[in-house]
């Protein structure tokens, strides 16, 4: 049988184990993203020639023909004092779009990439020094002091643990989690049974599954977000009515957002109901808790939740939509907390 110093300098050896594997692991996450992060600066120095294409399409749309796959188009930007003849750029498009469609696919990469190249240079530096510090913690877990004896070097080594964690470096095992959960939990059980007299308490689960995220609005009205693909279509299919506003970051996974309006309100009526002011809040939301909330500026749909269709049954899933009309407002992601 182990004595106590002993279970202690194996708990040790196990929690130091643990968390070398954790901070490694972290590491090649951070150095992965520092890569994705540095190849997205690269594309985005592609931007221009997209805008450039884009924009010869426009002006240069008599020239393209039905169906083509491949475009040579006057390069105006391009001719230089004393040349003959105007430079040619060629370039490949989508044959099954006309040459409009195809610049506005030109214009949204070209913004894309400009929104990415923003988000991506402040990501770089933020994963960057992440890999800094695990690169530190993991020098410090190797000259974690045990002179002291197993004891004290297992409370050294948990609170680097919570250091890590609380700056977002490692995450919480689950484990850990749950068993602040019971303990929580027991002793809520222990106070409740001194105070009624009983000698056992039964403890229940660890709560309902988490309620949609609610805000109001500057006037009053109340906007309710989708916390997960399922959420998303109780929000959209079951919590909204046709004249509810709908919100959505354009062409980027996010929640679904709805500003409940009474019913008669009509968004189009000058001193009605939903105000700019309340459209602005519920985009931000919908631009804040969608995959672009690290950009600046974030373009959203809205529509009445009426011009929303499920798309046919082989290609459903949980959350996915179909808009046949909408209004776009560009704004800047906000929690609206």
């Amino acid at each position: 049988e182990l004595i106590p110093t002993q279970m202690q300098a194996l708990a040790f050896s196990e929690a130091h184990g643990r968390l070398c594997q954790e901070v490694e692991g972290a590491m090649g996450g951070q150095r992965a993203k520092i890569a994705s992060f540095k190849k997205r600066i690269e594309e985005a120095k592609m931007a221009e020639n997209l805008k450039i294409h884009g924009e010869a399409l426009l002006v240069n749309k008599h020239l393209v023909k039905p169906g083509a796959s491949h475009v040579s188009l006057p390069d105006y930007a391009s001719l230089k004092e004393g040349d003959d003849e105007v430079p040619m750029m060629e370039f490949d498009i989508d044959p099954m779009l006309s040459a409009a469609d195809n610049a506005a696919l030109f214009f949204k990469r070209f913004k894309k990439l400009v929104r990415q190249d923003t988000a991506s240079e402040r990501l770089l530096v933020e994963a960057t020094k992440a890999l800094t510090d695990l690169i530190q913690a993991q020098g410090a877990l190797s000259n974690v002091p045990r002179a002291d004896g197993p004891a004290r070097a297992l409370a050294a080594l948990r609170t680097m643990e919570e250091s890590l964690v609380a700056r977002g470096l490692v995450k919480r095992r689950a484990d850990d989690d749950a068993e602040q959960a019971q303990e929580k939990a027991r002793a809520v059980g222990l106070e409740k049974a001194r105070s009624s007299g009983k000698r056992k308490i039964k403890v229940r689960g660890r709560g309902k599954v988490p309620e949609f995220l609610r805000f109001k609005t500057p006037s009053g009205l109340e906007v309710v977000a989708g916390k997960s693909s399922r959420q998303n279509d109780r929000v959209t299919w079951g919590l909204a009515r046709d004249h509810h506003l709908w919100f959505h970051a354009r062409g980027i996974g996010g929640s679904h957002v709805v500003l409940l309006l009474p019913k008669g309100s009509d968004k189009g009526v000058a001193g009605g109901k939903a105000k700019k002011e309340d459209i602005i809040f519920a985009a931000r939301v919908a631009a804040f808790y969608s995959k672009a909330r690290a950009d600046t500026r974030v373009d959203v749909s809205y529509t009445e939740r009426r011009h929303l269709r499920q798309p046919p049954q082989r290609l459903r899933k949980p959350g996915m939509v179909m808009i046949t009309r909408e209004e776009v407002v560009t704004v800047a992601p906000s929690d609206c907390a």
